[in-house]
């Protein structure tokens, strides 16, 4: 509905049908022309002038899978990568995590976050979110729970576990309250926080949802 018009912005030239799905999608918050979108098996990729074209830099790192991206919203050379393909398979996956990355050069180089989460393999990442108040604050959502940082990747904090989360948002105009959803098979579930993601109460069950977004 409605008189929205989309083109179609490549690329077309791919050798496996898989490579050419897109995970995420980041904007620049000062930039129109940048943005970003992450494949589950190809990357990274940039672009500067509104799509005609797009580079990437990711392409040496071990594993090439990208389920978020998120970009802070004070200094947009600093972002963090959701690594791996966040819908695939634990033990498993098709392209498995390497934990957070961070880059603080706008995305040339990337090196993992420190990560105490007790799970091998690493969990799988589905989202990401920064603070827009307080970018130090990141909260990622896993198939271990949920984990949050307080000084921009240097650690992490286990907020919730024993459910598959992927989803979260902030609420509009108050960081403070966020929502959560979990990829339970059924019920789905959805959390609320009141304290900037530190603790969690379950306020929604779905019996017969499967993958919650919100």
């Amino acid at each position: 509905s409605g008189g929205g018009q989309w083109t179609y912005n490549g690329g077309s030239n791919k050798p496996h049908a898989n490579i050419g799905r897109v995970n995420c999608i980041a904007f620049h918050p000062t930039d129109p022309n940048t943005l970003w979108v992450g494949a589950p098996s190809g990357g990274l990729w940039e672009t500067t002038n509104h799509g005609a074209s797009w580079t990437t830099t990711t392409d040496q790192l071990p594993h090439i899978g990208v389920s978020d991206v998120a970009i802070n919203p004070q200094n947009p050379n600093i972002m963090y990568l959701a690594s791996g393909h966040a819908d695939g398979f634990v033990p498993s996956p098709h392209t498995p995590a390497m934990h957070v990355l961070k880059s603080t050069d706008g995305g040339l180089t990337w090196s993992p976050t420190v990560s105490n989460w007790s799970s091998t393999p690493q969990p799988l990442i589905r989202r990401l979110l920064i603070d827009p108040v307080n970018p130090q604050v990141i909260i990622a959502a896993t198939s271990s729970g949920i984990h949050r940082s307080s000084d921009g990747g240097g650690t992490w904090t286990t907020t919730l576990t024993n459910e598959w989360f992927v989803d979260l948002e902030f609420k509009p105009g108050n960081s403070n309250v966020v929502y959560a959803s979990t990829k339970s098979m059924p019920p789905s579930k959805i959390f609320t926080s009141t304290d900037n993601g530190v603790t969690w109460s379950l306020v929604a069950t779905l019996n017969n949802g499967v993958r919650t977004e919100l």
